[in-house]
């Protein structure tokens, strides 16, 4: 899905429309950190078990997450192209995304991504896809590049920003969007 022109509402309304997602800060300091920022305070956390366990799964999906951005990028780099700039707003955007859709256990884009991300982008895009939770970075890379629509949108020569979200649900199927823009 790709849109051009003015946006008219704040990242906020994300918040405000499908929450936030607990690894949100954890998340932006680890993918923000491969481009050179993580501006993030972190919130306690509780030591029960149970948050220890969703503790680690939500490093690994930051982990994923930041592989899809440092591959996207290669991807972009082979092609001649520059790499994009990692935008955390636009990364909360995508992960709630991706949560939303493991939640309902249906593949679709965010009707309301455009809103969702930063004002003053002039170009944007989302990609999405599911796999399964044992499948890598690069398979999931890969299965959008070999999809000519998702491969367009990460090799825009035009957008400038991306930010990327992952999430495995319950039943084990993972689910992954990219958000692309440009500022």
């Amino acid at each position: 899905m790709a849109l051009a022109g003015p946006t008219t509402a704040a990242a906020q309304e994300s918040a405000e429309a499908f929450g936030s997602s607990s690894s949100s800060c954890s998340f932006i300091q680890q993918i923000g950190s491969l481009f050179g920022s993580s501006d993030c305070e972190a919130s306690p956390r509780s030591s029960t078990p149970d948050r220890a366990a969703d503790q680690t799964a939500d490093r690994a999906a930051d982990q994923m997450a930041a592989d899809i951005a440092r591959l996207t990028n290669e991807h972009r780099k082979r092609n001649g192209l520059s790499a994009l700039k990692f935008n955390a707003d636009m990364s909360e955007v995508a992960q709630s995304w991706s949560s939303r859709l493991a939640k309902a256990g249906t593949l679709s884009h965010n009707p309301l991504y455009s809103k969702e991300i930063p004002k003053g982008w002039r170009l944007a895009s989302e990609n999405v896809l599911q796999n399964w939770n044992q499948a890598s970075a690069e398979q999931l890379v890969k299965q959008w590049i070999n999809s000519p629509g998702h491969n367009a949108n990460m090799l825009n020569p035009d957008i400038t920003d991306i930010g990327v979200g992952y999430h495995v649900g319950p039943d084990g199927r993972a689910w992954a969007t990219q958000n692309f823009a440009r500022y």
